[in-house]
């Protein structure tokens, strides 16, 4: 498949700064989950946000949280984002915390060899953020991964206690449609966590689509696209398509364009150098003939004609 910067090259286009490109993360979905990780922050809760792969979940809602943070400093994050899906377990969650926060509350790093012991420092690190006045927020990718062991670890570091008086962990899990049976299915925390379907409005898909194309498809090309996907995908699985599939259609729309012909591209956004220059039109002189120059001109035809 030939790349956009083909594409460009092959029809003599320079692309240039373009002060409206749409920014895919300030869309009202990004805004309501901004709001909802304010909120979770605040009351020290712990919810899930499931989606399917290429929604992009984990982009608005990791990107959600920093910019909550940048706004409010009396929090600090740690961000589990890859976790090895064949060792995941209580002590890797418990490892990364002390990797990510322990040096500013404790003052190392370096976790422990044995499970009960890293548990410890975890403690330690909870009760040295409530003494500073701060809190700590847990965020799990790919959280589907998870057992019952980790979620329990994790309930019982939320009820963590210091002076007598509770330190909430607030927790957030991002994953696949699999997490939410994942936490039905666990008596101990079911009843704790508030479970969210993460997806876009099919608007915001027609504003991202456009993002990705980067001016090189029309508005009507792109709400094609996106009614194309949500009636035939969408109709029966209720969901609307995501960014990452919408993305692969640009790209397919694209190699399209470059296998036909340029006129299948609309270049919006672009300066267009040597392309589509028009040929000078001819200049056609109108004559006027009178009807007895016509007639005679005719009679001289004919009388050729006969001599021949």
């Amino acid at each position: 498949m030939s790349t956009q910067l083909e594409i460009f090259k092959h029809f003599k286009i320079k692309e240039v700064s373009d002060d409206k490109k749409i920014n895919i993360t300030k869309t009202q979905t990004y805004e309501r989950i901004k709001q909802t990780l304010d909120s979770l922050i605040q009351d020290d809760g712990w919810r899930a946000f499931s989606g399917r792969i290429g929604s992009g979940k984990t982009t608005t809602i990791i990107g959600a949280i920093r910019d909550i943070h940048d706004e409010n400093k009396n929090f600090d994050v740690v961000e589990i984002l890859s976790p090895d899906r064949e060792k995941v377990g209580a002590g890797q969650i418990l490892a990364a915390f002390v990797h990510q926060v322990g040096k500013m509350y404790i003052g190392q790093d370096f976790p422990s060899g044995k499970i009960d012991t890293r548990y410890a420092q975890v403690q330690r690190i909870l009760m040295s953020a409530y003494e500073k006045k701060k809190k700590i927020v847990l965020v799990i990718d790919e959280a589907q991964e998870l057992n019952t062991k980790v979620l329990n670890t994790i309930k019982r570091l939320r009820d963590t206690t210091f002076a007598k008086r509770a330190i909430h962990l607030p927790v957030i899990l991002i994953g696949q449609p699999a997490l939410d049976p994942m936490i039905r299915n666990n008596d101990e925390v079911k009843h704790r966590i508030r479970s969210n379907q993460f997806g876009y409005t099919r608007k915001e898909l027609i504003e991202i689509l456009l993002f990705l194309s980067k001016g090189l498809l029309s508005r009507e090309t792109c709400a094609k696209i996106v009614d194309a996907k949500t009636t035939e995908d969408g109709f029966r699985s209720k969901l609307y398509p995501t960014p990452l599939e919408l993305e692969s259609d640009v790209q397919v729309a694209m190699e399209n364009a470059f296998n036909l012909n340029h006129e299948a591209l609309e270049l919006k956004h672009f300066e267009i150098r040597e392309l589509q220059q028009t040929a000078p039109k001819k200049e056609r002189k109108k004559i006027e003939i009178s009807a007895d120059i016509a007639d005679a001109k005719i009679k001289n035809i004919d009388s050729a004609k006969e001599a021949s």
